[in-house]
């Protein structure tokens, strides 16, 4: 394969018309999401497999998840935990605390009713682009899914805790933070789907389904 140098002074050639001034456009992630300043690295990646193995679970059906099977699952959990970067010291902990979350999902009924893989026109990790302020983003909403009343949910999973008092405050605080991020995924699917859109977050360590106005605040 031969290179050959432009010569000094080279400049490239006009663009055709029609592509006068065209630039590619920016594909970002969203600049408002939230930061995660409240929370370690190791809880992040927490996160990362509960999110992962809920969609599993959504996938196959919680049905064919007992506790048993999520507890045998421990060591599997602790490799995806190291690959992430976990620290050895902290990885066992982390395990317990991905198979807690789960557990703790399939024993509640709104849990079970987000994973029910029967819901109609579903989808877990539905990855999408779209166009706020002239910037292309790249969206990934973790699970939504139409009812038989006719209203399509948007769930966010947080595998945040909280203990001692405030509980509400809490809540009440981590709806305000995802607001924005909720409201860009309703808008986006709300491009393709006609029916009423409801938003929420859902805690699989606390077992609370918290639903958020998305046009208020």
């Amino acid at each position: 394969m031969r290179i050959r140098r432009v010569p000094d002074g080279w400049q490239p050639p006009a663009p055709p018309d029609g592509l006068a001034g065209w630039q590619r456009p920016v594909v970002a992630e969203p600049t408002e999401r939230p930061e995660f300043d409240w929370a370690s690295r190791g809880a992040m990646h927490v996160g990362t497999v509960v999110h992962r193995w809920l969609q599993e679970i959504a996938d196959a059906g919680p049905e064919r998840f007992a506790p048993a099977r999520i507890e045998s699952l421990h060591p599997v959990f602790r490799r995806e935990l190291l690959r992430l970067g976990v620290p050895s010291p902290a990885v066992g902990e982390s395990a317990r605390r991905v198979s807690e979350a789960l557990i703790a999902t399939l024993a509640d009924d709104r849990g079970r009713w987000i994973l029910d893989n029967v819901h109609a026109r579903g989808a877990a990790e539905l990855a999408l682009n779209t166009c706020v302020s002239g910037e292309v983003r790249r969206l990934v909403i973790d699970v939504t899914f139409l009812c038989p009343d006719g209203q399509r949910w948007i769930v966010d999973y947080k595998s945040s805790s909280h203990s001692g008092g405030g509980l509400e405050q809490f809540l009440a605080s981590e709806g305000e933070r995802y607001r924005l991020q909720l409201r860009q995924y309703r808008d986006a699917l709300a491009r393709q789907y006609s029916e009423p859109i409801r938003t929420a977050l859902y805690f699989p360590l606390l077992q609370i389904l918290r639903e958020v106005d998305v046009d208020t605040g």
